[in-house]
């Protein structure tokens, strides 16, 4: 795993709120696994924790934490293998872990009879789309 001191460098300047919940995730991470890979893990663990809260206004201070962990494993993928960075960043993006964790909630949407019958429409549409790129290809 890259240093701490890389990592700690990168919080200092961090907003105390966001910073204290970034340094509580990045303390959790996996020591033995690679930095990038944790990183988005730890992301799409917090966004997934706060699907049920986002009503709440600490909730916004979580999302910003998940937005500033994948923004520090694009950051640590470019350290250390810049080579593979566009790579990296496709496998968190549609098709890759945040595109799986939008899914999962787009299909909760689009069959939630408790949330407007126009979210469960615009959440429906959303998932045929995304089937129609990945028929495509695109």
């Amino acid at each position: 795993m890259m240093s701490e001191e890389w990592l700690e460098k990168r919080l200092r300047n961090s907003p105390p709120p966001l910073r204290e919940r970034l340094e509580y995730h990045v303390a959790r991470l996996d020591n033995e696994a690679e930095l990038p890979g944790s990183l988005v893990a730890a992301a799409c663990d917090l966004l997934d924790g706060i699907r049920d809260r986002l009503d709440d206004r600490e909730a916004a201070f979580d999302l910003l934490a998940a937005d500033g962990l994948l923004t520090l494993a694009c950051e640590a993928a470019a350290f250390s293998d810049p080579d593979t960075l566009a790579e990296r960043c496709r496998g968190m993006g549609p098709d890759g872990e945040l595109g799986r964790l939008a899914e999962r909630d787009l299909r909760r949407l689009a069959s939630d009879d408790n949330v407007p019958k126009i979210v469960n429409m615009g959440a429906d549409r959303r998932l045929q789309e995304m089937e129609q790129r990945r028929t495509r290809g695109d």
